[in-house]
């Protein structure tokens, strides 16, 4: 699949698919050979909420991530520096 996840958390992990109540974070590889950090969550009605940043950096790296859930806000710290 080319993912790789860092985290996943979830308010309802008996819940089939909808994902309520979830956010992870993964780093991603397509076969285009772009990278990108992937966090994404889902609120209680369902609704998906997606972050996107391109990375190419290798090595060990800090991350911080925090979800706001009204207004859907997500943020995310690589290195101490706001990537998105």
């Amino acid at each position: 699949m080319g993912r790789h996840y860092l985290f996943a958390s979830s308010l309802h992990p008996d819940a089939q698919a909808n994902y309520a109540g979830t956010i992870a974070l993964y780093y991603e590889t397509r076969a285009d050979d772009t990278h990108a950090w992937v966090l994404w969550c889902v609120d209680d009605t369902g609704t998906r909420t997606e972050l996107r940043v391109p990375w190419h950096a290798t090595g060990y790296h800090h991350i911080t991530a925090a979800w706001q859930q009204q207004p859907a806000r997500l943020t995310l710290w690589i290195d101490g520096v706001v990537a998105g």
